[in-house]
């Protein structure tokens, strides 16, 4: 489902993955914003059927909002 880890020298501390079944790219989308708040950068970049979700902020989005 969803699995994270530490990313090394950059912005994006943390790097994360989330099948797209599990939402659609606009829903990841507005989910990632209103979970992360506005201030807070990210990056989805999709590869076959699987979001690589980067973040600067530790976050878990199929435990907080995805359902």
């Amino acid at each position: 489902m969803n699995s994270e880890k530490l990313v090394g020298d950059s912005d994006m501390k943390v790097e994360s993955e989330l099948h797209t079944k599990y939402a659609s790219p606009r829903r990841l989308s507005q989910e990632l914003k209103d979970l992360l708040g506005g201030n807070v950068e990210f990056e989805v970049e999709m590869r076959h059927n699987v979001y690589n979700i980067k973040s600067s902020k530790p976050f878990n989005v199929v435990g907080d909002t995805i359902k």
